[in-house]
């Protein structure tokens, strides 16, 4: 299947990259509302993007947001489902995913919007890193360590008995 849409004149990333810092709140609020409703729209028909990030979310000349590239998208099937987690772009990549989860559904792509809302604020990704187990480490920095007090089913995740957190992560 082929998807055919206006041009747009850039990208989130490259948008995001020509603004001067703070960014005008009125600009936060549309780009955020904006992805927000085509992920309503998605979700709604039951479509997982799984692979949100700033450069898959097109913008054209009058500032309508356009999320972008569906070639990891899924339908969500009722009942349990398996699906990949690799081929996905790490710095967006929900903690369940990071854990070997193969059992998820809309929520990673609210965790890859909170990211990418967060890099809208402040002007650069949220978490970076260049291998999962960095990746998970500086989301445990920031939010701390993720174990059964605060994440019930966290311990059937299929990785997490391999990664050991240092003081850094706990909270």
């Amino acid at each position: 299947m082929t998807i055919v849409l206006e041009y747009c004149s850039w990208d989130l990333f490259t948008f995001l990259e020509q603004q001067t810092y703070p960014i005008d709140p009125r600009i936060t609020f549309s780009l955020s509302h904006q992805i927000l409703l085509g992920l309503n729209y998605l979700h709604r028909n039951r479509i997982i993007h799984r692979d949100l990030k700033p450069s898959n979310i097109l913008i054209n000349g009058q500032g309508e947001v356009k999320i972008a590239d569906l070639g990891s998208a899924i339908l969500l099937e009722p009942g349990e489902q398996e699906f990949e987690i690799e081929g996905f772009t790490r710095w967006y990549k929900s903690p369940e995913q990071l854990f070997g989860s193969r059992n998820y559904d809309f929520g990673i792509d609210m965790w890859a919007f909170a990211c990418i809302f967060a890099e809208i604020i402040q002007g650069f990704p949220l978490f970076t890193s260049t291998n999962e187990i960095e990746q998970i480490s500086k989301i445990a920095e920031l939010l701390g360590t993720p174990d059964e007090t605060n994440w019930k089913s966290i311990v059937n995740m299929p990785d997490y008995g391999k990664i050991q957190f240092g003081e850094q992560g706990r909270k």
